[in-house]
């Protein structure tokens, strides 16, 4: 090997180890697992849920009951949606009867339930009201792009009524109506207090039409590995990675089981995304 090759490959291979050296060092100081701890929220006897703002590859449940720990303790989690935990009401089976829930109080030909834009500002349609879009978060939630959301005129916009800020908080408070939601093959809408199935052929080729979009979950219950602590107190394990891909704004967690159940917490983890770890690189930087 020529001398002026072997110069040009140890420089090459010192800009490496320094290059490497340095990405390590910011990689550690950066790399910041995502993690939320917070206390179950009761439903029913069998049921309890925690809201999520994202989705996590980890769940680690606490579980402390008044009377000594069940024998061979089953627990499911669920990444689900909270317009599910109202009830379930009139099915819709026509196509009038959907357009009729899908234009109430609203004189465009964009449809309840649409997120739209006016100059800079993101709005959610909701029978005649138009809430403002604070949270970019939400836009993520519902794999929105900004850029492709319709433009609404300001003749259109003028026919409106302003409504409640959309945020995160208000969606744990109420899921937003008039969304259609595809569920396991089925579709449904949510409602004010109940959200309804819809049973009506050709439904995805309807809302093409409309140039409407759709959410779509799937129920898919992790069981798991539940170890005791101490006498009345339980340890559950389980791994959400299969269900990273769907949206979901709350974990249900169920079992026939609970109905002595004290308290219980969850520890819920996961590596950061594209969008966070880049976010946690600007603020490294920025100091922030």
């Amino acid at each position: 090997m020529k001398p002026e090759t072997k110069f040009i490959l140890l420089r090459v291979s010192i800009y490496l180890t320094g290059f490497l050296i340095v990405a390590w060092v910011i990689g550690i100081n950066i790399w910041e697992i995502k993690q939320k701890t917070a206390p179950l929220i009761k439903v029913s006897d069998n049921q309890y849920i925690v809201y999520t703002e994202r989705n996590y590859d980890q769940a680690e449940l606490t579980l402390e009951f008044e009377k000594e720990i069940p024998e061979n303790l089953r627990v499911e989690i669920n990444p689900e949606l909270s317009a599910f935990l109202s009830h379930r009401d009139k099915v819709i089976y026509n196509q009038d009867a959907l357009l009729k829930k899908l234009f109430n109080a609203n004189p465009t030909s964009i449809p309840n339930g649409s997120f739209v834009k006016y100059k800079k500002n993101i709005y959610f349609l909701e029978d005649g009201f138009l809430r403002r879009v604070l949270n970019k978060d939400i836009l993520k939630k519902f794999s929105l792009d900004k850029n492709k959301l319709p433009e609404i005129e300001e003749k259109e916009l003028k026919l409106f009524q302003p409504g409640e800020n959309l945020t995160l908080q208000s969606m744990k408070e109420k899921f937003p109506e008039k969304i259609i939601i595809k569920r396991n093959n089925y579709f449904y809408i949510t409602g004010k207090e109940a959200y309804y199935p819809i049973y009506l052929e050709r439904v995805e080729k309807i809302i093409e039409n409309l140039d409407y979009y759709y959410l779509e979950t799937k129920s898919n219950p992790k069981k798991g590995k539940c170890f005791k602590k101490s006498k009345k107190e339980a340890l559950c394990e389980f791994n959400l990675k299969e269900n990273r891909d769907f949206f979901n704004d709350i974990y249900s967690i169920e079992s026939e089981q609970m109905d002595n159940l004290i308290k219980g917490k969850i520890k819920l983890s996961g590596n950061p995304s594209a969008e966070e770890f880049i976010r946690q690189i600007i603020g490294f930087f920025s100091g922030k």
